[in-house]
This record gives C-alpha cells, structure tokens and sequence, in this order.
C-alpha cells in the first residue's frame, strides 16, 4: 500500500463517521460523501450496548457517549384503554450488559462521532458517489494496482485506494455492485417510524419511564427527552417527546407516512392518541428489514454497517455493529501485509460476530407486534418472566444475541 492511503467513504451516518475516526488516525486521507445538506436530525432512541459500547470506549468516547445518554428506569405497557398490563425494569438488562447501556438518540450518537473527527477528514455535504470506475472493481484488486476512481454527484472525481459504502439499508454503492434491494433486503413485514416533539405535559407525565402500547396489530412507544430531570439535560431537551411506531408492512412504502401513522396513533391509548393531530409531517418512516449478502466486497469497495449487515430498526443493534465493525476493520488492516488480505479477513471474522445477531433480531421481530389476542397474553407472559431473577441472564442473552460473549 502507497504512503498516506486514500478512502472514500459514501455516508455520513453512524458508520461513516466511525470509520472515518479509525481510518484518520492511522493516517490514511478521508473523505467522506453525504447525500443530505446538513447532518441528521431524526432517528430512534436507541439502547446502546455490546461491542458498539466497548468501540466507542475504545476511541476514547465513552465519556462523551455517557454525557448525551439517558437512564430510563424501565418500560409500562398499557393497552388501548390504558390499562397497565406489564412492567419491566431496565436494571436486569443492565446487570446482563455489565452497566454498557445507555439510551441516546441517533443524531446525538452521530454527534458524539462528528465532535471526534480529526480536522484533515473531508466531508462533504450535499454529495454521493455515483460512479466507480470498473476496473477496478474485480476481485482480485490488490494493493499494489493503480488506485480506485468515484465521480461524486457534484461532477468531481476522486482517486483512492479503498471506497466505503456506508451509506445505509438502501445502500446506493451495494446497489452499483450488482446488488439490488429486491435480492440484498430480507423483509421482516413491519415498516417502522420515529419522531419527536414538544409536549411537556406529556414528558411530566412519562418521567423516566418508557410507555409502550399493548395491542395487536402494531405497537408505539413514548419517551420524555429529559426524562423527568430538566436540571440534568439540555435545554433543549425541556419538554421534548420521543416516539416510535411499529406496524405490519411490506416492502412498498405508504404515499403519505405520516398520515399513516396518525391513524394508527388513534388506537394505541390516549398518551398516543392525545399527539395523533400534532405529529410531524418529516417523520422517520423506514422498511424494517435485514441486509443478507453472500459478499460485502467487490475489489476494493467494501461494504459497511447497515448496507453490509442491517440487523433492523427494531432491534436496535445496527448502531453497535456499525461503530464496533469500523474499529474491527481498522485492526484487521493494522495485522494484515496487505490491503486485499486485511479486508479478507475483516469480513471473515465480522460475519462470525453479525450472522447469531442478525439471527436473534430475527426471533424477536415478531414480538412487536401481536397479531392474535393469544400472541398478546403470551407477550404479557415473556415480559413479566423477563423480572424474574432466575430469567434474567437467559432473556437478556436472547434480546441481544452472542453480543456479551
């Protein structure tokens, strides 16, 4: 490999960003592509834990990480009539986890990785790669050949010894390699949504406690932003709502989203049903599926994150993978002679960590949504048994897989 290697990476995102940390601190000359103009500012809460937690630490961010993170006591479920049908504690899936868990929100995660990028990373908002020079994108491009070339969407080309494509579930550069979304997605028939807005009555209200519906047919959770405490969170953050929604789907997407989604709010208590009317028209709404490929890599383009291995919005552990799978890459490369068997073997081992996750989310998918009344009661089952002390260890294992191995 030539001095001051070059990569590209197509995505801003969470996985774009980590990679982009590693990859400029072992010297290498980056720049990062990101379709959108300004950085993200919607996504879920997401339950931060496993490998991601112990990369972040790694990269020295854990104590940032903590700074935005929130500590939520546990989850009500309530039915359409506002019946409490279950409680759970978040403190035995803290035990499970070793105390690596925090909640935050996506683009605060985001901002935590943004805020550590060292200054000579490039970024670029407003542009993607549209074009990969053929020629080297056979197999059997190696280190020692003449660089990659992208052509950016603002006309630009760019040289480089390593494309990235993290550029999500509906990756354009998987797309480029030959890999459509009709065969790269496995469907797991729910769409999800996310959201947020102002409502102080209603973050009062929920304090430090998660309020999920109990339904069937679909499932919406509530959260206040300041959790109860607006002395320990941002201003910002004073009487502001998180939700999400989770409903039967397949791979065609609704016209209008949000007016999808504000009928659903209609059946799912009176918290949800209160916001139904105020819900915002840019709402988060998204397939909910898995990225399934026989190869993350063609040449010297390689896939990242959700557009290599998408675990599914629901499960939450997209996020962990994307971050912990940048800082595995970088010591694959590090132990490797060259860049061919770095990436090689990066793949080889990251797979090994991905394949019983993906699995494990696969299992849990179907508990978001009941669709029988039976499917309810059996839910309202597991979700009790998951405070018993002698359940603990085994539901905690399944909810994140071979993670705490």
């Amino acid at each position: 490999m030539q001095p001051n290697p070059r990569v590209v990476i197509n995505g801003g995102g969470l996985a774009g960003l980590a990679h982009a940390i590693t990859f400029a601190r072992r010297g290498w000359q980056v720049t990062v592509a990101e379709r959108a103009t300004t950085p993200r500012r919607d996504g879920f809460m997401i339950g931060f834990h496993g490998r991601g937690f112990d990369a972040l630490s790694t990269l020295d961010l854990e104590a940032p990480l903590r700074a935005v993170g929130r500590d939520y006591a546990g989850a009500e479920y309530v039915d359409g009539g506002d019946r409490t049908t279950a409680r759970v504690s978040l403190d035995g899936f803290r035990r499970g986890t070793r105390g690596r868990f925090v909640s935050v929100l996506r683009p605060e995660l985001e901002e935590v990785l943004r805020s550590a990028l060292p200054v000579e990373v490039d970024v670029r908002f407003g542009t993607h790669v549209v074009g990969l020079m053929p020629g080297w994108l056979t197999p059997d491009a190696r280190s020692g050949a003449r660089p990659a070339e992208v052509t950016l969407s603002d006309g630009s080309t760019i040289r480089c010894d390593l494309v990235l494509g993290a550029d999500g579930l509906h990756s354009a550069v998987r797309g480029m390699l030959g890999s459509p979304e009709s065969t790269a997605l496995r469907l797991l028939q729910h769409h999800t949504a996310a959201w947020t807005l102002h409502d102080p009555a209603m973050a009062a209200e929920l304090g430090d406690t998660v309020r999920v519906s109990d339904v069937t047919g679909g499932q919406v959770g509530l959260l206040a932003l300041d959790i109860g405490m607006p002395d320990r969170r941002p201003a910002a953050d004073r009487g502001m709502v998180s939700g999400y929604a989770v409903l039967p789907g397949g791979r065609e997407l609704p016209d209008e989203p949000a007016a999808r989604i504000r009928t659903e709010l209609t059946r799912h208590g009176s918290l949800a049903r209160s916001i139904a009317d105020r819900l915002p028209d840019d709402l988060f709404y998204d397939l909910v599926a898995q990225t399934v490929l026989p190869s993350w890599r063609v040449g010297r383009v390689l896939l990242v994150g959700d557009a290599a291995h998408a675990v599914s919005p629901v499960a939450g552990q997209g996020a962990s993978l994307a971050i912990a799978g940048a800082v595995a890459l970088a010591e694959a490369l590090d132990e490797a002679p060259d860049l061919a068997t770095g990436l090689t073997t990066y793949e080889q081992r990251w797979r090994r960590v991905v394949a019983p996750i993906q699995t494990a989310a696969r299992r849990a998918a179907p508990a978001y949504i009941a669709h029988t009344r039976a499917g309810l009661l059996l839910r309202r089952l597991a979700l009790r048994a998951g405070n018993l002390p002698i359940l603990e260890p085994l539901l905690t294992r399944r909810a994140v897989g071979d993670e705490l191995a």
